[in-house]
């Protein structure tokens, strides 16, 4: 019994391995065109059972992010101005400033500006920033601090102006 199963096994072996290597594919008429996809087909290594082909790419593909933002990238963060809290840069316009002074004189005029939030005052020049909306001291003249800022008014930036006027003390005698 063992004789036979030894020789049933011999025989289904023998039935199962390939006695030559498998044929050559067949080679076409664009075989010899170099980087075509029939030339890197026919790259198997004849006599060899089992061999694969790779197709490698010649050159790696790039990314033109002229169409837009890299995917690779880490989006890029909006910096976010710090305002010093202890500056006119965080008063809100009109209602958060008053005009306590003006040293007017036409070539160098100043305004003394009172933030009512904290209740300190400001020395205000022609380009000193004050407000919310970054806001600049346009001009000054004898009643009035003239603040220019840009405003978003309907998808559009405009300039918006200001006018902080100084209110004279009356006497009551």
């Amino acid at each position: 019994m063992i004789i036979l199963l030894m020789t049933f096994f011999h025989f289904a072996m023998a039935q199962n391995s390939p006695a030559s290597p498998p044929p050559a594919p067949a080679v076409s008429a664009d075989a010899n065109v170099e980087g075509s996809s029939a030339a890197k087909a026919d790259a198997v290594v004849q006599g060899t059972a089992g061999a694969m082909t790779v197709d490698v790419p010649k050159e790696i593909p790039t990314y033109d992010s002229s169409a837009g933002r890299d995917p690779f990238q880490r989006p890029a963060q909006k910096t976010v101005a710090t305002v010093d809290p202890n500056s006119l840069e965080d008063a809100s316009l009109p209602d958060g400033v008053q005009v306590i002074a003006i040293a007017y004189n036409p070539k160098n005029p100043r305004a003394l500006l009172l933030k009512l939030a904290d209740k300190k005052t400001y020395t205000a020049f022609i380009g000193t920033r004050v407000g919310l909306l970054g806001g600049v001291v346009d001009a000054i003249t004898e009643d009035a601090v003239v603040v220019k800022q840009q405003v978003e008014v309907a998808g559009r930036m405009e300039s918006e102006r200001i006018v902080l006027t100084f209110k004279k003390f009356q006497n009551r005698n």
